[in-house]
């Protein structure tokens, strides 16, 4: 009874938010993610994302990353690194990455905290960028899970705020396979405030 009064508060909560910033556009971003187990340690990690500005599923941005993830023994940690190009209609933009990731549980949250390097190259104009998040998620049933995070983005090379992206999320795992997810990021970017409705399947193969 309370999981379902929690999902019942959730779907109202998000429906408010974007009730009351009507005003605010509000596009979409659909993520395709696979996860291809190499070792024990070791994954292959790839997504393709296509990001709209409004709800036309008009594909405003593509962002393609690839890279590897390694969990470090004895440690809740993980390292990754990889490339990912981004292509807008005004810019393109090429960079490499270095994350570093570490999870843990806090009382009935399990959380993951993460630091970003992000090397990049816009127009072949360089910049230095920092993403600092957190997420947390709670276990609805043994396959749903509901997960709240934030991301800040500081750029290195122009000083300052960059960008900021809040997220509600609701994942569903049918399979260790597959994994679902639909939510709600509210994104800041300097002066611009959006909304985007998040949709992704994630893929997970081991050889």
């Amino acid at each position: 009874m309370q999981k379902q009064f929690l999902i019942i508060t959730i779907s109202f909560f998000c429906f408010f938010l974007i009730k009351s910033n009507a005003q605010t556009e509000v596009g979409s971003w659909i993520t395709y993610q696979n996860n291809l187990e190499l070792s024990r340690n070791l994954d292959l990690e790839t997504e393709l994302q296509l990001r709209s500005y409004n709800l036309d599923l008009k594909n405003d941005e593509t962002l393609v990353t690839f890279g590897l993830t390694k969990e470090l023994r004895r440690v809740p940690v993980f390292v990754s690194a990889g490339f990912r190009r981004l292509d807008t209609s005004s810019f393109s933009e090429n960079g490499i990455y270095q994350k570093a990731s570490i999870i843990s549980t806090l009382g009935i949250f399990d959380f993951v905290g993460k630091i970003m390097l992000e090397q990049r190259w816009l127009n072949n104009n360089y910049q230095l960028r920092y993403r600092i998040g957190s997420e947390f998620s709670y276990e609805i049933t043994p396959y749903i899970n509901f997960t709240f995070s934030e991301e800040i983005f500081l750029s290195y090379t122009t000083g300052g705020f960059n960008q900021n992206r809040i997220i509600l999320k609701t994942s569903y795992t049918p399979s260790k396979k597959f994994k679902i997810t639909t939510g709600l990021m509210h994104w800041k970017f300097q002066e611009i405030n959006r909304w985007s409705i998040l949709l992704s399947l994630k893929h997970s193969l081991s050889l």
